[in-house]
């Protein structure tokens, strides 16, 4: 999934400081995935968020029209958080706990 949103502009890359051997180690950067979190989440922050198995979200998410995002195959789950909170918290999932949003 990183490598996805490498390529397509979404995560940035930073150098580190030095590395055994002289070589920097590439590193994606906090701003980056600050602002990919501001209005998407995957899969596992949702399950996460929610106390609910990813397995299971899987298959419930898109009962309640919530799709993932067209990504290539084997990239992971990828969602658009607008609206993703209230339809949750509307639908009849039985969660383990209250939804804790900032995991999302």
């Amino acid at each position: 999934m990183v490598d996805y949103l490498l390529t397509t502009g979404e995560l940035t890359l930073e150098k580190r400081g030095p590395a055994l051997r002289g070589h920097t180690m590439p590193a994606v950067t906090c701003a980056s995935i600050a602002g990919f979190l501001t209005d998407h989440t995957t899969l596992g922050r949702v399950s996460q968020a929610t106390g609910l198995s990813f397995q299971r979200l899987r298959f419930e998410l898109p009962k309640l029209s919530i799709l993932p995002r067209p990504v290539p195959k084997a990239t992971g789950h990828i969602y658009a958080k607008a609206r993703l909170k209230d339809v949750i918290l509307d639908s009849d999932l039985e969660l383990s706990g209250p939804l804790n949003w900032d995991r999302m």
